[in-house]
């Protein structure tokens, strides 16, 4: 946990320090249930974060928790397959 809460702040810092306004979000690194736990959300909460993403499958609604938001997979389709993709997500 202690690693974790320096490479976390450390790392916002230094965004920070680069975009000159604050960081607000966060994307846990790879992102899949595995790669993060209950502790580390509650790091990522307690410095300040409004939201977190993780690299979960899943579409936006109302109730998810900010915290672990999900993302949809996007690739390098053409403009055809981009469009059925799209979509998909905002008409199914």
């Amino acid at each position: 946990a202690d690693d974790q809460r320096a490479e976390i702040l450390g790392s916002r810092a230094r965004l920070e320090a680069i975009v000159r306004r604050p960081v607000l979000a966060f994307a846990y690194p790879y992102g899949q249930a595995e790669h993060f736990t209950d502790e580390t959300v509650r790091i990522i909460q307690d410095a300040g974060f409004r939201a977190a993403c993780t690299a979960i499958q899943g579409l936006l609604k109302p109730g998810n928790d900010l915290f672990r938001l999900p993302r949809c997979e996007i690739q390098n389709w053409d403009i055809v397959a981009f469009r059925k993709h799209l979509e998909w997500l905002f008409i199914s």
